[in-house]
């Protein structure tokens, strides 16, 4: 299908300003969205709202409905541009291409719906589009990164995964602005030594962490939840720049073993307690690097043993009672001052032990 189009040239890459009709747009090509799923993790998006697509339906089949927004497409190979006057002309797309959605996929989504109910308004609906060519899968992802992470933030599990791929990819930056990764440098490191914890049978967090487009069934937190409760651990770059992540995952294993020994019943029923909620991560991985220094044997290894033999002397915090949804610790509130709270509290009681910190890093 050619179609009348203005070429855009930014860096050396040529893309296309153009207005196409509703109804050829989605009766001529394919219109996708690159969501991610189990079977395809590589993907970049949420699966989209069906309700908020409707809303943008309901809204452009007003009087005075408009959406000069236009939707950002990609298609993944090289088209013919045929110039006309300097860089106006048309741009040929082969009839039943792939036109992946980068951004705008809830217009889309409405667009589509007004389609096949028989709205005529939206059939003739003309829809403003800029169309890029990237070969790469990653290079389209990017972009949406890029327009989620300064405009509207993308949800937080996504752009973990994203900053996952730049350092699969081989890239430091990719030019990213320094507001979207400020902060969070250590997050791809979590995010895959979370895979592992997530996939270790029989372990502590065995497909009990909630990734992206997942339904909950048997999961007890989220991925966003687990990583962010990770911070004070993976922020101290001692910590982090001693092991790999099968190593630290090791070492968090080890932690959470020890204390599903001494609270079994909240391990057995997670759903009845706060231990492996928020409350708990939060609060447990605040003390965890210094429960496991001081509970290093004299050669300096972390085992399960050492670490339960440091929680059973504190009083009160480490039974599955204290963390019942209804007792002590689930009444005390889900927020950062409660996480603060409670932490000081079983941080106080270990000063108490008086253990003599032996150091780092430790061994496993």
């Amino acid at each position: 299908m050619k179609i009348p189009c203005i070429r855009i040239n930014q860096n050396g890459k040529d893309m296309y300003l153009l207005g196409i009709k509703a109804r050829d747009l989605f009766e001529q090509f394919n219109m996708k969205a690159d969501i991610q799923t189990k079977e395809n993790v590589k993907g970049y998006q949420r699966k989209p709202s069906q309700p908020r697509a409707n809303a943008y339906l309901r809204y452009l089949d007003k009087e005075k409905g408009i959406s000069p927004t236009s939707i950002l497409l990609n298609y993944r190979g090289n088209l013919l541009f045929q110039p006309l006057q300097d860089n106006f002309g048309f741009v040929e797309i082969p009839n039943k291409s792939d036109l992946w959605e980068v951004d705008g996929q809830h217009r889309s989504l409405g667009l589509k719906k007004g389609i096949e109910i028989g709205n005529d308004k939206i059939r003739n609906f003309d829809v403003p589009v800029v169309l890029m060519m990237e070969d790469k899968q990653y290079e389209e992802a990017q972009q949406f990164f890029i327009i989620n992470e300064t405009q509207k933030k993308v949800k937080t599990d996504l752009a973990q995964t994203f900053l996952l791929r730049i350092e699969e990819e081989g890239e430091d930056t990719l030019n990213l602005p320094r507001e979207i990764t400020k902060g969070i440098e250590w997050n791809p490191k979590a995010l895959r030594t979370l895979y592992i914890l997530n996939e270790e049978k029989g372990g502590p967090w065995y497909q009990r962490i909630r990734l992206p487009n997942e339904t909950k069934l048997k999961t007890i937190i989220t991925q966003n939840s687990f990583i962010n409760s990770l911070a004070p651990a993976f922020k101290d770059e001692t910590f982090i720049f001693s092991f790999n992540e099968k190593e630290l995952a090791k070492i968090i294993s080890t932690f959470w073993q020890a204390i599903r020994q001494l609270c079994p019943e909240a391990f057995e029923s997670p759903q009845d307690y706060v231990l492996q909620k928020t409350t708990g991560t939060y609060v447990l991985h605040k003390l965890m690097l210094r429960i496991i220094n001081l509970s290093k044997d004299a050669d300096n290894k972390v085992s399960v043993g050492g670490i339960k033999e440091v929680l059973s002397r504190i009083p009160g915090y480490f039974s599955s009672e204290y963390w019942e949804s209804d007792g002590e610790a689930g009444k005390l509130g889900t927020n950062e001052k409660a996480f603060s709270i409670l932490a000081k509290q079983i941080n106080d009681e270990i000063d108490k032990l008086q253990l003599k910190k032996k150091g780092r890093p430790f061994e496993i």
